[in-house]
């Protein structure tokens, strides 16, 4: 697991540009930080040592003419050398990534189809004409950006967007398009970024950069596939067993040790009670907030603790301290992030990272893929009206509120364009009641909103804390096995992601099994209360000059709300509320960032 970052162009990188670039990112990859330039290229990482402690250093160079940086794992690269060194090739150690190169030889750009594990890979390849590649997994469940410059013919790419500005040298600069994704889909979604000439690969791309020519982007198909699901739903679960079983096998052989994150639903505790069976004494971790509030978990994730017999923590965070960590977390979460549990996440894996771990397995992933959000249901089932009830779900705040806080200038400033969401609900209102809505609103999902709200999330804030995140739920056989069930084996009139219960039934605890289905939230209309600090905190952000000037929100107007829920508290009115204090405070991140670009390297700076 690392961190990468790199370039193909005309002019020649600094050196001190390229060693900010790699401290930048050194939280995510503390072991090691290294690179390798050329004159017109240059390709370094950020080291986590998971695999292949002794070795593995990057970048990769032992196949000549391709020089190889990774972020990731590759789970059957045990599987891959073997095969490799049938047909000759030689390793000097165990690291999953030094399967990339001879692998890139023998198939090219086709590789990637083989390959069962979540990663950003990058290549050059200097034995023709320099070309630069870029893949992301099937799920795009790690980050990489990248910008391309026009003029000087020059690509540039980094795991995290600070250390892309590093790079370019050119300030980070918001467009008003996909900010309305944020305030319309609680993240900027697809593989436009916010930022003006930067994007992001979704899943399964490769990139293609051949020096002078325009970027390619196309999308691969993988080639690990699961048997199709039985027809019968209890054979179909017991299927689903055995795949994750499997899955998660790969996912615990580690040279560190991994860990379990139970957040009290049917999917983590699966994962749980899968890999409890296959190694003793595993930890498990649960978050939860000190006092008494709605939506307390902890008794599930203690039930399935007990059961499958892991040292279990309660990780429980006191309220008093979220004005510091909000701080801390939006400098790492890399796009706005509405989810108020962003914060709960960042504290999660800094808890797991100080009880010395850098492995943990989570159960994200499932609802995506199996049918198993609320919404779903309800949109099988509602009238002609169904397509604003059901984006209204996925919205951070109510149409009326978004309509009354957003600043006019800034909602005449979208005039001619046409927001994503608009686009997906032209979508929408085309599809026919039952699978094919449901087909179009999984698709939407797994391509569109996960990777962007989801495991940008989970993947920048685990590595805010040199964690590796891994999720059994994404991996290709899994995804497969999802994306070709019968439509009842997904939903029925009594349950959703029926196809999971089957595989948990007997390994979870009835207690998880028989509740109703619960988000994983930060019960943020209870703790924005007059009195308290994150209230306080909140009010002295409304008031600011930089709050105030931003032209996004209408300040008088969220004041007015937020006296208001001093008063009378509303979901709707907190979840404003917080939407506008988590921009406010990333965009603050963002001013730092683009200061940062005109001061010189610090004495003392340089890569280990």
């Amino acid at each position: 697991m690392c961190r990468i970052f790199g370039q193909l162009g005309h002019p020649h990188i600094e050196e001190r540009i390229l060693q900010r670039a790699a401290i930048a990112m050194k939280h995510g990859g503390p072991d090691r930080q290294n690179y390798v330039a050329s004159k017109m290229w240059a390709l370094g990482s950020d080291r986590l040592a998971i695999q292949g402690i002794v070795g593995g250093n990057q970048p990769f160079t032992e196949c000549k003419g391709l020089c190889v940086v990774f972020n990731g794992e590759i789970y059957n690269h045990r599987a891959l050398r073997e095969e490799l060194r049938a047909r000759g090739f030689s390793f000097a150690d165990n690291c999953d990534g030094n399967v990339i190169a001879p692998l890139f030889l023998l198939y090219g750009a086709d590789f990637v189809r083989h390959l069962e594990g979540m990663f950003a890979i990058a290549i050059v390849d200097e034995r023709t004409q320099p070309t630069l590649y870029l893949f992301s997994d099937p799920a795009s469940m790690k980050s990489v950006y990248y910008h391309w410059d026009r003029q000087s013919k020059t690509l540039c790419f980094a795991s995290e967007i600070e250390a892309l500005a590093l790079l370019t040298q050119a300030p980070l600069t918001i467009k008003p398009k996909p900010l309305y994704d944020y305030f319309s889909l609680r993240a900027v979604c697809g593989e436009e970024t916010i930022f003006q000439n930067i994007l992001t690969l979704g899943p399964a791309r490769i990139l293609r950069y051949e020096l002078g020519r325009e970027p390619q982007v196309t999308t691969y198909s993988y080639a690990v596939k699961s048997d199709p699901p039985d027809a019968d739903l209890v054979k179909a679960g017991l299927q689903l067993r055995g795949l994750l079983d499997k899955e998660i096998a790969l996912q615990l052989e580690s040279d560190m040790p991994a860990c379990l994150i139970i957040s009290g639903g049917v999917d983590s505790s699966l994962v749980t009670a899968l890999a409890a069976r296959q190694k003793a004494e595993l930890h498990s971790f649960h978050l939860c907030y000190k006092g008494n509030w709605p939506f307390d978990e902890r008794r599930y994730a203690r039930d399935t603790a007990e059961k499958c017999h892991t040292i279990h923590h309660d990780v429980e965070l006191d309220p008093d301290t979220f004005p510091e960590s909000i701080l801390k977390m939006v400098q790492h979460i890399g796009q706005p992030n509405w989810a108020p549990h962003t914060l709960s996440t960042y504290c999660l894996f800094e808890t797991i990272h100080n009880a010395g771990f850098k492995v943990a397995l989570t159960g994200e992933g499932s609802d995506e893929f199996f049918g198993g959000y609320q919404y779903y249901s309800s949109a099988l089932v509602e009238g002609d009206d169904w397509v604003d009830s059901f984006l209204y779900k996925l919205s951070p705040f109510t149409k009326s509120v978004r309509d009354d806080v957003l600043d006019p200038d800034y909602i005449d400033s979208l005039r001619g364009q046409t927001p994503l969401v608009e686009e997906y609900k032209t979508q929408l209102k085309k599809t026919r009641p039952g699978e094919e809505r449901l087909n179009l609103m999984q698709s939407f999902d797994r391509q569109m909103r996960f990777p962007s709200y989801i495991l940008r999330r989970g993947d920048h804030l685990s590595m805010a804390h040199a964690v590796e995140m891994r999720v059994p739920f994404c991996q290709p056989r899994i995804m497969d096995f999802g994306k070709h069930l019968p439509f009842d084996h997904r939903i029925s009139a009594e349950q959703r992601k029926r196809v999971v219960y089957e595989a948990a039934r007997g390994l979870v605890p009835d207690s998880v099994m028989n509740r109703e289905k619960q988000a994983f939230v930060l019960p943020i209309t209870d703790m924005i209360k007059e009195g308290s600090r994150l209230f306080d905190f909140m009010m002295s952000i409304f008031e600011s000059a930089s709050f105030r000037h931003r032209g996004y929100f209408d300040a008088d107007k969220i004041l007015a709300y937020a006296q208001q829920q001093a008063k009378s508290p509303s979901v709707d009115v907190a979840n404003a509320m917080w939407a506008a204090m988590s921009l406010e405070l990333w965009l603050q991140n963002i001013d730092e960032i683009n200061e940062e670009l005109l001061l010189p390297l610090a004495a003392g700076q340089r890569v280990a």
